[in-house]
């Protein structure tokens, strides 16, 4: 039941031109295809305050100018749609993780408009579901066990509980992660050991041929490499990460269950299921070329908003031709955290998560506790007419010589020593480190 007492069925389960928002979409794209799909046509006033306009789209304000596409309705729709295309892409399939304990805690980075979330809910009566994004564009209404939080998930996850999650879901992340290293390591510190399984699904843009339909200097051709270059320039590559598998494995993820899905650009094929993949995937890139395109080219390659259109428009146009046999990829990549292995770490499990900081990362959280230690062992040493045996100097030998863990028993015996206060156990990582200002304590 959603938050209302009204049944969480959602529209887009029964009809596929209905978004959860409330919108019409236009019905998928038959097997004959005619003419180019309108242009969006331009919003004039933003759905959130803080939210701004740029070349006639609605982008988020919150941190802005980080994320390269917008927020506005016909983002969500687009959003909506791609949803759809994943089901129909999967065989119906919203994850190929195994999700096996009766209560499950499951994450879902950046979520968009909550759609995947919300129908994990409704799979899975009895789980606790979380997602987190950059802007809060989810329905009203939704279930119970569903929530929405506003954060930016390349910043420090504080608050989401270390060894806590059971499925942490993410999907179509390309263009909006500067860092794929870090943020995997995220996600291993906070699956459950073992148990717990990440679910990483994305598309690979790079048009691919194999009947020589495509020519090497088609528009589709041109604009994905044009995109896919601005991207790059704001280090926040769309482009599908060759090494996706390699960083997993490096973080400590093991199962690796790679698949790689083709994806028709329009309904071309004879085969059935590809055509129907070619459907709903020719209705969402149609639907958000325009978005995919504009800021990255007017940001980064100094395009005009007419030079964006021209682009979109001939693109468009061989998109939707069934002359030209072109398709892309999907890569799933479910994964889990290898069993525990050194001793350190199997210790630190044992412990119930006193600490998490042997993982030898040094994280902002790190860098954050360095300045405040320094600041309290200077003034409380002035006030207590002492000099402590902790210095800023052996607190940084200390991480050299004996790794993350030592360090933080160390700046935490050092304050302790400095104050009339006694400080617990750390019992947080360095991600879950508080945020405090720099000479007060957490």
């Amino acid at each position: 039941m959603a938050a209302n007492g009204m049944p969480h069925g959602h529209s887009h389960n029964t009809s596929p031109h209905t978004s959860p928002h409330g919108h019409s979409h236009p019905p998928p794209p038959h097997t004959t295809f005619h003419g180019v799909p309108p242009a969006p046509a331009p919003i004039t006033t933003p759905r959130i305050a803080e939210n701004y306009i740029e070349n006639g789209r609605e982008y988020h304000g919150y941190r802005k100018g980080k994320y390269l596409f917008p927020c506005d309705e016909l983002e969500m729709d687009r959003m909506d749609i791609y949803h759809k295309f994943f089901s129909v892409a999967r065989g119906g399939a919203l994850h190929s993780a195994p999700v096996n304990q009766p209560e499950p805690r499951i994450l879902d980075v950046g979520t968009g408009t909550g759609i995947w979330a919300i129908d994990m809910c409704d799979k899975y009566r009895t789980a606790e579901v979380h997602g987190i994004d950059l802007t809060m564009i989810q329905p009203q209404f939704i279930p119970e066990a569903l929530t929405f939080t506003k954060r930016d998930f390349e910043s420090p996850w504080n608050g989401l509980g270390l060894d806590s999650w059971d499925l942490i879901h993410m999907r179509m992340l390309n263009g909006s992660v500067s860092n794929w290293p870090d943020l995997y390591a995220k996600v291993f510190r906070h699956l459950k050991p073992v148990t717990g399984w990440l679910e990483h699904v994305e598309i690979d843009l790079v048009p691919r041929c194999d009947d020589g339909t495509l020519a090497p200097t088609s528009q589709l051709v041109n604009w994905a490499r044009y995109v896919l270059d601005a991207t790059l320039i704001q280090n926040m590559p769309l482009a599908y990460n060759t090494e996706t598998r390699s960083m997993l494995e490096k973080v400590g993820f093991v199962n690796i269950q790679e698949q790689v899905i083709k994806v028709p650009f329009s309904p071309w094929p004879t085969d059935p299921h590809l055509k129907d993949i070619g459907r709903w995937y020719n209705l969402g890139l149609t639907q958000g070329l325009e978005a995919l395109t504009l800021a990255p080219m007017t940001r980064n390659r100094n395009w005009t908003k007419a030079d964006v259109d021209r682009l979109v428009v001939d693109t468009k146009k061989e998109i939707c031709s069934k002359k030209i046999h072109a398709y892309c990829e999907i890569t799933t990549l479910p994964a889990n955290p290898k069993a525990p292995e050194a001793p350190a770490r199997h210790q630190r499990r044992s412990e119930s998560e006193a600490s998490r900081a042997d993982m030898g990362i040094f994280s902002d959280g790190l860098i954050r506790l360095c300045h405040f230690t320094r600041g309290r062992l200077e003034t409380h040493d002035k006030m207590a007419g002492r000099q402590a045996d902790f210095t800023p100097l052996f607190l940084t030998q200390a991480a050299n010589s004996c790794g993350a863990r030592a360090y933080l028993d160390s700046a935490y015996a050092a304050l302790s020593a400095c104050s009339k206060r006694k400080f617990a156990p750390l019992a947080a990582g360095p991600d879950d480190l508080p945020q405090s200002p720099e000479g007060s304590f957490p």
